[in-house]
């Protein structure tokens, strides 16, 4: 299915992240519940959906690139961007769908989505620990 540590990493980190925030999530919706007035359901099915999605997109942006390696520059270059713009137009089609859909929390699904960028910087460490690993003898 991936064909990268990198990509698997990513992902694990990209859900490590999303349960962290979803924790801290059901935490202000249990102890401060009167100023978040967050439905714990509605939140739940929002950070699944958001967190699917961003797994979904992961794994499209591995297929992209192990593509646009095999192809001359001009070509990679164009096709590289053609899915950058898929996959956000994708991400909008996600969040509009979010807040239109009152069972899913927008809440829940944006901070799902945000989730990437430290999952993103937790993957990068855990690689550049993986390598430095690799290195001692």
């Amino acid at each position: 299915m991936f064909k990268s540590q990198t990509c698997k990493r990513l992902i694990l980190s990209d859900i490590a992240v999303s349960l962290i925030f979803f924790g801290i999530g059901i935490f202000a919706a249990i102890f401060f519940n009167d100023f978040f007035k967050l439905n714990i359901l509605s939140f739940t099915l929002g950070m699944i959906f958001g967190t699917a999605f961003t797994v979904l997109k992961i794994m499209l942006l591995e297929k992209t690139v192990q593509k646009a390696v095999d192809m001359p520059k001009e070509k990679a270059v164009n096709y590289t961007r053609l899915h950058y713009t898929l996959r956000y137009i994708l991400t909008g089609a996600v969040v509009a769908v979010a807040a239109v859909n009152t069972k899913v929390s927008l809440f829940g699904t944006v901070l799902a989505l945000a989730a990437l960028w430290p999952a993103v910087h937790a993957a990068a460490k855990l690689e550049k620990r993986a390598e430095a690993e690799k290195q001692q003898p």
